[in-house]
């Protein structure tokens, strides 16, 4: 059934993926990467997505659109551990 559907709404995709594989083959080094001790899995970031959407989204919490970003870029550096250096620049 997926393939049915898929072979519908996305006939060429199967023809496109080598081509896009191939441009973008240095940006899928993930043995370099990983050596390099960085991180290439995406479940860290989902997991602190999760939890800020949680967290803005807190019993009678109103959010407008301008101010989520400032807001997620603090809590990654909360979660980063970069707190102190941010507010040492910040004061």
């Amino acid at each position: 059934m997926l393939r049915r559907v898929a072979s519908i709404f996305l006939p060429h995709a199967g023809e496109a993926l080598p081509g896009y594989l191939h441009r973008r083959a240095e940006r899928l080094d993930y043995r370099r990467y990983e050596g390099a001790g960085w991180p290439i899995s995406s479940g860290g970031m989902e997991g602190f997505c999760k939890q800020l959407g949680l967290r803005l989204k807190g019993l009678g919490m109103r959010w407008s659109v301008q101010n989520v970003g400032p807001m997620a870029a603090l809590a990654a550096l909360r979660s980063q551990g970069r707190w102190d250096e941010y507010r040492s620049h910040a004061a």
